[in-house]
């Protein structure tokens, strides 16, 4: 058959996926080969509707994926593309729905202005320049489409008016229509905006679904390795593989990645944040990064995006580092007391196990607490009690006694007592005596001579211990990033700052510069937000300002997961650009390019970016991209055995996950 099928081909290929009796693998096969040929047709034509290109690319997987399904339907082959046409205008017109229900189709549809459904095209991305935005707003939505899918697609006239269901001559005078109203400046402007953004290389290999048969459980447990031997129960039935969150990869017929993805929350000062985690992914523990480690990723961001989730949150292995954009999140603060000082603490509280309402109440208390670690891995075991002072709840913990000490070759100087108590939260002195004293116990009981707690020295928690002589300090960073490094990463910049959109008011509010008038904005891979003060009131949008900054995504994560001040990167100097090799920048105009920004726009920026840290404390050893200086090579620990080529190309890799 040939690369590029023709009419005749291409209704073979639909008639052979639509043979509902037939050998499922045939029918997928066939199926690739058709989404490969329609692919940018319905890109397309979901752009032009959509006006966004990562919702583009959304409806359109999902238009391919209800054709697949409905295909043993559809009786004539040959009115294959106007049907398909058809489920890709409903899969937009319910991606709008979609948007208006989470709020996301802009920053300013907030609860105090009236909120409403965006026109189609209407909020199309500042990437495209204002020009080319303008010209596209002002087409009439049937010559908009026609012009998309004819300079984005490549098709010819005849094809796309098969896909339209129009006759050619028809779209000929839509077309001439277009000229005369764009003239020649206008097409050609639209033309380089439109080609700067294709439809991803990977579009037909990511089709996402649940594995469904023993078939699918099998290939999923041999791409993953760790899980499959530790927890075999979530690989028995399809009902326990999608109850644990594994998704699996469809190629051609074929299961070519697995993941786990599950929706979790974290906090950043005391708003709670969406988040996505991937336990682990297609080969994530063998050797360099291999191709479905790198299709399974692009699944997982996939669905993070059809979720309208802000951030994503993977597990650090000694390959993951390598994401561009990611923050680690490793904790090495450690306040100590002896055992025989924490079990002679007299208290006025009391603890009693939670019950499930008080643990819901609990999970949420660790989250909104400002000093509380975030991304605190290790800690998400156990039992959780209530302290209660006066018959009133004063604070929760979690308490964990089969956490054991952690030796290694890197901690052989340092070997580290992991806490038995965490997550702690309390309002009065009186609880946090109550939370030590219970510490003592259960570390006395382990044969251990100290209380640990891995807790900032802004908690009230570590502020008592420290009045009771106790220590505190801040490991060094490890670059063992298998102990169990989070990282994150923002995926939804516009979502996340409406999110924020209140901590950004406050931080105002409470600022001497809370009468700055200023505007500034930014942008991190087309994702644009800005900032307007002006007599204490702040208005957040996605409209670029006339001062207006490019940021690499590891400094917006940075700044906004609190690890960096806006203050800080401010003075950094020169910043490095994320590097999808690792060696040449995404962007080399912008490499090693300071962020400056005017005094009144610049204390602003300071403002709504103060430094969390250590609430938020990333390990900067595994930082792929640690200003002025070498990244260091890879710890391998005990994989002695891997061949010195895949040890220097792991440490040579750097992806780029997170496209466009």
């Amino acid at each position: 058959m040939p690369e590029n099928p023709g009419v005749e081909d291409i209704q073979a290929l639909i008639a052979r996926a639509a043979q509902s009796d037939g050998p499922a693998e045939a029918r997928l096969e066939a199926f690739g080969r058709v989404i490969q040929h329609y692919q940018q047709m319905a890109y397309g034509c979901a752009y032009a509707i959509l006006g966004d290109f990562h919702c583009a690319e959304d409806a359109a997987q999902e238009a391919f994926l209800l054709a697949y399904r409905r295909l043993p339907g559809l009786r004539n082959p040959a009115a294959f593309g106007g049907w398909l046409r058809r489920i890709v205008s409903n899969c937009c017109l319910s991606e709008l729905r979609r948007k208006r229900v989470r709020g996301s189709a802009s920053l300013e549809a907030v609860p105090e202005v009236e909120s409403r459904e965006p026109a189609p095209g209407s909020d199309l991305p500042e990437a495209l320049g204002p020009s080319a935005v303008a010209i596209l707003r002002s087409l009439p939505e049937e010559q908009r489409i026609a012009m998309v899918l004819y300079h984005l697609t490549g098709h010819s006239l005849k094809e796309v008016a098969a896909f339209l269901e129009t006759p050619v001559g028809r779209l000929r005078t839509l077309m001439s229509r277009c000229r005369a109203r764009l003239r020649r400046k206008g097409m050609e402007q639209v033309h380089t905006a439109m080609n700067a953004n294709p439809l991803s290389g990977h579009f037909a290999d990511i089709v996402v679904r649940r594995a469904a048969s023993t078939t699918d459980l099998n290939d999923a447990a041999g791409l993953m390795h760790y899980i499959s031997r530790r927890q075999p129960e979530d690989f028995e039935s399809p009902r326990n593989a999608d109850r644990a969150g594994i998704f699996v990869v469809d190629e051609q017929g074929k299961v070519t990645a697995a993941g786990y993805f599950n929706e979790v929350a974290m906090a950043i000062g005391a708003t709670i944040v969406p988040c996505c985690r991937a336990a682990e992914v297609s080969l994530e523990s063998h050797g360099a990064p291999a191709e479905p480690f790198v299709r399974a990723y692009r699944a997982f961001f996939k669905q993070a995006r059809e979720r309208g989730i802000h951030m994503a949150l993977v597990h650090g292995s000694q390959y993951d580092h390598g994401f561009c954009g990611f923050v680690p999140s490793f904790y090495y603060p450690v306040a100590t007391l002896p055992v025989a000082k924490a079990r002679e603490i007299r208290c006025g509280a009391i603890l009693e196990k939670a019950d499930p309402r008080e643990r819901e109440e609990a999970r949420r208390a660790f989250l909104v607490d400002p000093h509380a670690p975030k991304l605190h891995p290790p800690m998400t075991e156990g039992d959780i009690l209530v302290v209660r002072q006066d018959g009133q709840a004063v604070g929760y913990v979690r308490v964990n006694s089969r956490l054991r000490r952690i030796d290694s070759k890197v901690m052989k100087d340092r070997p580290l007592d992991y806490t038995l108590v965490s997550d702690v939260t309390v309002s009065t002195r009186e609880a946090a005596l109550a939370v030590l004293k219970l510490a003592g116990e259960v570390t006395a009981a382990q044969g251990r001579d100290t209380v640990c707690l891995m807790q900032s020295h802004l908690t009230l928690i570590v502020q008592t211990l420290l009045g009771l002589g106790g220590d505190y300090s801040l490991r060094r960073p490890c670059p063992d990033v298998r102990l169990g490094a989070q990282m994150a990463c923002i995926l939804d910049l516009a979502g996340l700052t409406r999110l924020l959109r209140g901590e950004f008011e406050d931080r105002l509010a409470a600022s001497p510069a809370a009468g700055t008038r200023a505007a500034f904005s930014f942008d991190m891979q087309g994702q644009t937000v800005g900032f307007e003060a002006d007599a204490g009131k702040l208005r957040v949008t996605t409209i670029r300002q006339a001062v207006h900054r490019h940021l690499p995504r590891w400094v917006a994560t940075r700044l906004y997961v609190g690890y960096y001040s806006g203050r800080e990167v401010l003075e950094m100097g020169p910043l490095a650009w994320d590097r999808s090799d690792g060696i040449v920048p995404d962007d080399l105009q912008l490499d090693n390019s300071p962020l400056t920004l005017p005094a009144a726009e610049a204390e602003l920026f300071c403002t709504l970016f103060p430094k969390l840290w250590p609430v938020s404390w990333p390990d900067t050893d595994v930082w792929a991209w640690r200003l002025g200086q070498k990244h260091p090579p890879y710890y391998f620990g005990h994989d002695k055995d891997l061949p010195r080529q895949t040890k220097t190309t792991i440490s040579r890799l750097r992806f780029p996950w997170l496209e466009r």
